[in-house]
């Protein structure tokens, strides 16, 4: 596996920080490892995913699908935190794309104030 197919060791290294106590440290060579690891595991649950799309004559992978490829890979531990994860994700897509619209309504209002016009909706 080259370097490419990795996940990006910033990540990595992030990700191991934050399970390990603050005094803890991990050689280049484990992060490298566990890089290397998370890849092959990222890989093995995409390729379930596909399969189940493939039967399900599927061509879009969603987040229900690679749930469902966890528990086909019997990780089941995993389904309630990816659960609540993906729903806080999506949570935060909404709050997100709704502040982003009122942000464009403020700019837009405050555009045509200083045109001197009036803007009503």
């Amino acid at each position: 596996m080259g370097d490419i197919d990795r996940l990006p060791m910033a990540n990595v290294s992030r990700i191991v920080a934050s399970a390990l106590p603050k005094d803890a440290s991990v050689s280049k060579e484990a992060r490298v490892a566990l890089s290397a690891c998370a890849t092959v595991f990222v890989h093995y649950l995409t390729e379930l995913a596909v399969q189940q799309c493939d039967k399900r004559k599927k061509v879009t992978l969603t987040p229900e699908d690679i749930l469902e490829a966890v528990k086909e890979a019997e990780f089941d531990d995993f389904d309630e935190p990816l659960q609540q994860a993906l729903q806080s994700f999506r949570n935060q897509a909404t709050a997100a794309k709704k502040s982003g619209s009122a942000n464009k309504r403020q700019k837009l209002d405050d555009s045509v104030a200083e045109q001197g016009g009036e803007f009503v909706a």
